[in-house]
Formats: C-alpha cells, structure tokens, sequence
C-alpha cells in the first residue's frame, strides 16, 4: 500500500457515520479490485485476492453486529462485546494491509491466539488510579515469539498523519490560498513492551478523555495543540515554508517530555526556531525551502480535528492500538472477573464511571479509524 495518504475533512455529525461507511467494504468486487491495485497483485493472483475479500466482509460484518449487540447490554458485559468488535476491526485492517499469510484460514496455524496476556490485581481499598494501575496487557509470547492478532495488527500499523491549515501567500500579492491537508505522515508504530501497558497508561494518553480523568485528579501525559504551514511563493520558483508545532499551556514537566522527542538531522539545526506563545505554550517552527528539506521526526501524535492535535510523549501505540488494548483489558475484567466487576458497576464507582465515559466515546471512533486504514485516508473533524 501506499504510504501517502488522503487527507479528508468531515463535520462531527458525518463522523457518526462511520459504521454505515464501513459497509463498502463488505463488497467483494469493490475490495478485490482495491487490493490488486493497492498490492500491485498480477491477474492470475486474483482469486487468492478475492478469498481476503470475502473474510475482510466477515469480519465487518461481524464487527458491526458486535458493535450492534453491546447497543442492548448494561455496563456488565458491554465492554467484552465491544472488544470483540474493536478486533474484528482489526483483523479486517490486517487482511487489507498484509498478505494472504495473514488470511484467516492461514493465520490460525501459528496465531491462534488473541495476542495478549491479562492480569489484575485489584483491591477495595485502591483509589481509583491505583484500580486502573493494577490491571494490564502484556504480549503473548510463545518459544520466543510473539503471536496473535494483536501482534499481526502491530506489525503493520502506523502512527497518525497529520492534518493542518497549509496557507500559500504569493509573492507581491495579496493573494492567497488555505487549504487543509495531510502535512505529515506517520511512522510504523513501536514494539509492544514486554511488560505491556496498564489501563492507566492507556487512559492517560487519550486526548479526549483528559478532561474527565482531570476530575478525578489523575493526570494525562497528553499536550494539547495545533499543527500548520505557511509557504511563501517567491520569483523563479522559490518558496519558503513553514512548518509550525504550537502547543497549549501545560505543565513544564510534561511540555519537554514531549519537545525532546523533536528530531531533525544534525545539518539542519539552524532550521528550527524554537519560542514560547502568548498564552504559555510553545511554538516549534521547522524553516525549509527550495533545496532544504530536513527529515524530521516528531512525537506521537493523536489527532480528532483540524484544530487540535494531541502530542504524546513516546508511546508504543496510535490511537485504534490504544482503544484495542483498553478494550481487551476491560472486556478480560468483565468476563473473567464479574464478582469484582459488577460490583463497581452498582456502586457507581468512580472507576466504572470512567470506563463508562471511555465506552461511550470509542463505539464510533474506533470505526472511523478503521475506515481511514482501510481506504488509506486521514480522517479528521472540521472546525
């Protein structure tokens, strides 16, 4: 596939539409064809293509009546349900990136496993970030391996492009154009670590769940801020660009934990012009042109609309791999551990309480993000 992708700008209501949009690749013409394209497969490979088709429309298929079902449910058995959709999404994101070797039939020889390992140690007398502290995810590993789903989906998923305002002023004019536009491209995403991520580690890197973890006094590891680009179009074909990071107020801890993670090849020093805001926050401007382009290599980024971005410090998931593993925490809690469950569930727990809150905003977004692997795009919310 192509690493390039389309940037595609929807109002908040469209994004709710996700699942229905989804349902164009339960077509199995529709897909064949995409997949030849895309893989650049020969014409008498194309039944073999067909067949990853056809399990890319089971698995949507699946994943929207998952989805559907935890419609019907109470808090106590609708995380599970949603897990099983998030990774039914998640099988469908392999079969279109990766080869027939990962087709369902193939995989279950050497993954037949979901691909991660649960373990809990919750305690009554927990505050409520010490419960989300105590329960994680570590990768499954077998004879020095790992394997599963979660591992397949891994090893060809990426991290957020981003999307920004790109104003073009021409020269001795007043004459210009803005348009929004993808202005980076991620990078494949980083190993699992072996010691895996608790919930807390999860939820804290969620940059629309900030404010309500912010009630409970837990803090986010999330910097809130904008990404943008100013060419300037010269005589003779010049231009100048350039590439700004600004960032909101937050805490000067966390700020640099995030800015020492900016990265530009050591000739291009004098390109990079670093200034504190207005408002208390950063701007990190990346200064290029005809001639200069500097690789640059940024935070982790999560991003939901145009005019907001949220810069991570180093993180080993993008945001679908983060639901993923939120999901299947909460989903292994559930199932396997109702006597303590449920029973934070009927005392309103503040920790029910947030994982209620966490639900409810992944049921569309984790489909949205589905929809933007499987048609190579970037979706993102307009102002």
């Amino acid at each position: 596939m192509q690493s390039y992708k389309t940037g595609r700008i929807i109002s908040d209501r469209e994004s709710h539409n996700a699942w229905d949009w989804l349902e164009t690749y339960r077509s199995v013409p529709y897909v064949t064809n995409l997949l030849m394209k895309w893989h650049s497969v020969p014409k008498n490979q194309k039944g073999n293509v067909q067949k990853q088709a056809e399990q890319i429309r089971y698995c949507i298929q699946q994943a929207k009546e998952y989805r559907d079902a935890s419609k019907t449910v109470s808090l106590a058995t609708k995380p599970l349900l949603l897990y099983y959709s998030c990774m039914c999404l998640a099988l469908a994101e392999i079969l279109v990136k990766q080869d027939g070797t990962s087709s369902l039939d193939v995989a279950r020889e050497s993954h037949r496993h979901h691909g991660l390992l649960f373990s809990e140690n919750i305690q009554k007398q927990l505050t409520v970030e010490e419960k989300f502290s105590s329960i994680r995810a570590k990768p499954m590993i077998k004879d020095g391996a790992r394997m599963g789903t979660f591992e397949l989906w891994r090893r060809t998923a990426q991290y957020a492009s981003l999307i920004g305002l790109h104003t073009t002023q021409y020269h001795d004019t007043n004459v210009s154009n803005k348009s929004t536009e993808v202005l980076l491209t991620g990078s494949n995403i980083s190993d699992f670590p072996l010691q895996g991520l608790t919930l807390l580690e999860c939820f804290t890197h969620l940059p629309w769940l900030q404010r309500e973890l912010s009630t409970y006094n837990i803090s986010g590891k999330v910097v809130r801020g904008v990404v943008i680009q100013e060419t300037s179009v010269l005589p003779n074909d010049n231009f100048n660009s350039r590439l700004k990071f600004i960032t909101h107020p937050t805490t000067t801890a966390l700020l640099w934990e995030v800015f020492d993670h900016f990265k530009i090849e050591p000739w291009a020093w004098k390109q990079v012009d670093i200034s504190e805001s207005p408002a208390g926050g950063f701007v990190v401007t990346i200064n290029g042109g005809k001639g200069v382009s500097p690789q640059l290599s940024v935070p982790e980024c999560f991003q939901k609309s145009v005019s907001e971005v949220g810069f991570l410090p180093p993180f080993c998931l993008n945001e679908f791999g983060t639901i993923y593993v939120s999901l299947y925490i909460i989903g292994n809690l559930a199932r396997y551990f109702p006597d303590k469950w449920i029973l934070e569930i009927e005392s309103s727990s503040e920790f029910s309480v947030l994982i209620k809150s966490f639900l409810n905003n992944i049921e569309d977004r984790m489909a949205l993000l589905t929809l933007g692997e499987l048609s190579n795009s970037v979706y993102a919310i307009s102002d």
